[in-house]
């Protein structure tokens, strides 16, 4: 699946976030410099398989390293909350402890980091797809996911 976004830009042209994103995000203790440094991007369209979608609002595109891109869309009632074309081995990481929390998503990654700093946090894309990582040169894991069928076999 090729997807493609937009961000919502300011007057220089340059990615921002909308009083849609500061409202949605405003209970969670994340700021715009923990998204902006976790590569998460507010979403104005996008494109998938060079079709156009202008998203409910509010939408992130999650922007891994590989160049691939997950979308969340936490109010979509009508089609996909989720959507991507990442890969098993698109990890997010935030932090650098000898500590481990593995999660599911980055958004559960960024809120954890606000209450547990000193910990280095794993997102992974979901809890359906486990990357093949080592932690051999961790001293305590810990694995966080839905109290759910697919958490529960996760973790």
């Amino acid at each position: 699946m090729n997807i493609h976004f937009i961000p919502h830009t300011n007057k220089e042209g340059e990615a921002c976030f909308v009083m849609e994103d500061l409202l949605y995000w405003k209970n969670t203790e994340v700021t715009i410099k923990d998204l902006q440094a976790a590569n998460v991007f507010s979403v104005h369209h996008y494109f998938i398989n060079d079709k156009y979608v202008k998203p409910s609002a509010p939408c992130y595109a999650y922007l891994f390293p590989s160049g691939r891109v997950k979308l969340y869309q936490p109010y979509n009632k009508d089609g996909f909350k989720w959507q991507g074309n990442q890969s098993k081995n698109d990890i997010s990481v935030i932090g650098n402890s000898d500590k481990l929390i593995i999660t599911k998503s980055l958004k559960d990654a960024l809120v954890i980091s606000k209450q547990l700093p000193d910990w280095e946090i794993w997102a992974f894309a979901s809890e359906a797809v486990i990357a093949n990582v080592s932690i051999s040169d961790k001293t305590v894991v810990k694995y966080l996911m839905d109290n759910d069928k697919a958490g529960l076999e996760a973790s």
